[in-house]
């Protein structure tokens, strides 16, 4: 649990239905977690570094700069696509970051964020594929649990009765794996993490909403398709560390 983050409570809607409202984190995404372990974390360890390095479309390389901050560093260098949203480049840019955006995809931004993050006193954070991001982002599971167990739900919901069903982002993995790892620490027999994930099918972004994220790592096994807009995402990058925490319930 990340004590530096504010807990935002559960919001019913209803149904059965609860929310949990990531948008009111700092830089407006539960990626602002996975950015500050990967700091606290490097700083344990005892590293050493001025900066962090890092390759985003935007929610993570935000978290990544407040985090930065937080931790009295020089301005966050984040690479990213020339396709990425002006509003969250522009938005990473007013926080203070320094935004290399000259890249043609942002597969390319990744391989040269891993370059960078090699040079001395630059800290590289993976944006997904990390142990370090995906506890941070795990604590998103780990507040749900608190929040279910609290008063508001007392009666409504047992937690090792229930089947408890989360829908959650499902990008990179980071957030799916960590969650689904809370859960299954937790002892919770019954539960059932979906992923609503973004991928990139002839430049169109698609939402998949699945019940098993990775097939041995190479992608989305079935689900329903809903045509959104253009965006490049990282959802479709190859990562080795979350396909470990990836179970085939995800």
């Amino acid at each position: 649990k990340l004590e530096e983050l504010e807990d935002h409570p559960l919001v019913e809607l209803g149904y059965g239905l609860q929310v949990k409202y990531e948008g009111a984190q700092p830089a407006r995404a539960y990626k602002v977690r996975g950015a500050t372990a990967a700091i606290l974390a490097a700083q344990d360890r005892g590293e050493t570094f001025t900066r962090a390095v890092t390759a985003s479309a935007g929610n993570l390389g935000g978290g990544l700069q407040f985090a930065a901050k937080r931790a009295e560093l020089e301005p966050t260098l984040i690479l990213a696509a020339k396709t990425i949203s002006p509003y969250k480049r522009n938005r990473m840019a007013r926080a203070g970051a320094a935004v290399d955006s000259r890249y043609t995809t942002l597969e390319h931004a990744l391989a040269a964020a891993v370059e960078l993050g090699k040079q001395p006193d630059n800290l590289w954070v993976h944006p997904f594929d990390s142990i370090d991001t995906m506890s941070g982002q795990a604590s998103v599971g780990q507040e749900l649990l608190e929040d279910l167990s609290t008063q508001q739900f007392e009666g409504k919901i047992d937690l090792h009765r229930d089947t408890i069903t989360i829908v959650i982002p499902g990008g990179g993995g980071a957030l799916a794996g960590g969650c689904d790892g809370i859960q299954r620490i937790a002892l919770l027999r019954k539960h059932l993490v979906i992923g609503a994930r973004p991928v990139a099918l002839d430049g169109i972004l698609y939402l998949h909403v699945v019940q098993d994220i990775v097939d041995h790592g190479e992608g989305i096994l079935h689900g329903h398709e809903l045509l959104l807009r253009r965006a490049d995402t990282a959802a479709h990058l190859p990562g080795q560390v979350h396909t470990r925490f990836l179970p085939q319930n995800v």
